[in-house]
């Protein structure tokens, strides 16, 4: 390869890795699809430049008739663009969009310098890229589908579906922040299946497990698509509220139980003991705060006889109606929320 050619071929790659460079050291915007959209766009776009500016070269210089090999490698530049897009989880229509450019490029060449190809072998680069970039495409969409399979066994409890307590503390803190910049309301259901020890030893675990599979069916079917189930530990649940204050829980709350919540093994309803805490009517300062209040109403809750609920503001009602155990006219000692709850804890967290 004489000069001038290389020089230009020289200054083009040189221009492609400044790019690439900036391209690595510019800060996108984090966590947002249209950052990581960008991002990719820019790594297809860039040698899709190089590869069009330089079969411009070649054709400028005439280059074509003399080195058929040198020009047949970079010719083959986006089956590299092509191949590169499997190592990103993306959907195949993503992929597909990315592999457009690239393809537009290959197509355009042989149209500006047949020469360099003859039209069978055109037609066989054609089809060869499109078959790779549907290759590449597919190992993208596999990876998205195990990545998203890995996300979910990370984030959700494989027995009831619910999300973890990690994940749930990473969303209610997440969702507190909002909620207090926004000013708006933010409620709690703290909530604990009655008497849960007693169907393990009864009945064995099994028949518990099925016992909170079936609960926690019944509560999501209940809530709304922005509210947020967690499995907060053993049979304890933490349903999450957003924009929503005591009275709004309440309402939700009696949606849960007109569902009901399952039948244990002897045949008798479910019934569970709930704590409401919601965040502006409570004065929680934060999410840890606002848990731990729900957490001492749904013990008050156990205390006054269990199958009933604890708002603010001392506030008692039964949960499932139908339910003898329910003490709902009984009233909330203030005691019992404060000073007695960690004594009621121990002996309710281990009779429960």
């Amino acid at each position: 390869m004489s000069w001038p050619l290389w020089g230009v071929l020289g200054i083009e790659r040189v221009i492609a890795a400044i790019a690439f460079l900036v391209l690595a050291l510019h800060r996108f915007a984090a966590g947002t699809a249209k950052a990581a959209y960008c991002a990719a766009a820019a790594l297809v776009c860039i040698p899709t430049i190089f590869f069009l500016s330089t079969y411009a070269a070649f054709w400028h210089f005439d280059y074509f008739e003399y080195s058929a090999f040198v020009t047949t490698a970079y010719f083959y530049a986006p089956f590299l663009i092509a191949v590169g897009l499997s190592i990103f989880p993306l959907t195949v229509l993503e992929s597909a969009l990315l592999a457009t450019p690239t393809f537009a490029a290959m197509v355009l060449s042989i149209l500006l310098w047949p020469e360099s190809l003859g039209f069978t072998s055109a037609l066989a680069t054609l089809w060869r890229l499109a078959l790779i970039s549907g290759i590449a495409s597919v190992a993208g969409a596999s990876q998205l589908r195990f990545l998203m399979s890995l996300v979910e066994q990370a984030t959700h409890d494989a027995m009831t579906k619910t999300m973890t307590r990690n994940a749930g503390e990473q969303l209610i803190n997440w969702q507190f922040a909002i909620d207090e910049r926004k000013s708006s309301p933010l409620a709690v259901l703290f909530i604990d299946i009655d008497k849960f020890k007693s169907i393990n030893d009864q009945f064995g675990h099994e028949a518990g497990d099925t016992v909170l599979q079936k609960a926690a069916q019944s509560i999501h079917a209940s809530l709304r698509r922005q509210d947020i189930l967690v499995r907060w530990g053993g049979e304890e649940f933490l349903v999450i509220l957003p924009e929503t204050d005591s009275a709004g829980a309440e309402t939700l709350l009696a949606r849960i139980a007109s569902a009901g919540l399952g039948l244990r093994p002897d045949g008798m309803p479910v019934s569970a003991s709930v704590g409401i805490a919601e965040r502006i009517s409570d004065k929680a300062p934060d999410w840890t705060k606002l848990v731990e209040l729900a957490d001492q109403r749904m013990y008050a809750a156990k205390g006054a006889g269990r199958n009933c609920y604890v708002s603010g503001g001392d506030k008692m009602g039964c949960f499932i109606a139908e339910n003898t155990v329910c003490t709902a006219s009984q009233v909330v000692d203030e005691g019992l929320l404060q000073g007695g709850t960690a004594k009621l804890a121990a002996t309710d967290r281990a009779a429960a």
